[in-house]
């Protein structure tokens, strides 16, 4: 399975450069600056705060719906969750 993907504007992403724990701990920086607490997170894209919470305390990720999904609750950018931006 290959590592790189299009946006919609075709442009080659590449998510090789991104670890699992990366995304975790930028998923949750961007929950934290969302000013959303879990709980709220939840509520918002269907989940429980105990799914929410496994995020954080097990450091599991969620499923690429749900990862979508919270992205687009909390108004966070998915190129920096995945990695994909120059610093």
């Amino acid at each position: 399975m290959s590592n790189v993907w299009y946006n919609k504007s075709m442009k080659k992403v590449d998510f090789s450069n991104v670890t699992k724990e990366q995304i975790n701990k930028r998923l949750l920086e961007e929950i934290k600056r969302s000013g959303y607490n879990l709980a709220e997170v939840g509520r918002k894209v269907g989940l429980t705060r105990a799914a929410v919470s496994t995020y954080k305390a097990e450091g599991k990720l969620p499923t690429i719906l749900n990862l979508a999904r919270i992205i687009k609750a909390i108004g966070a950018d998915a190129n920096y969750i995945f990695g994909n931006f120059e610093e």
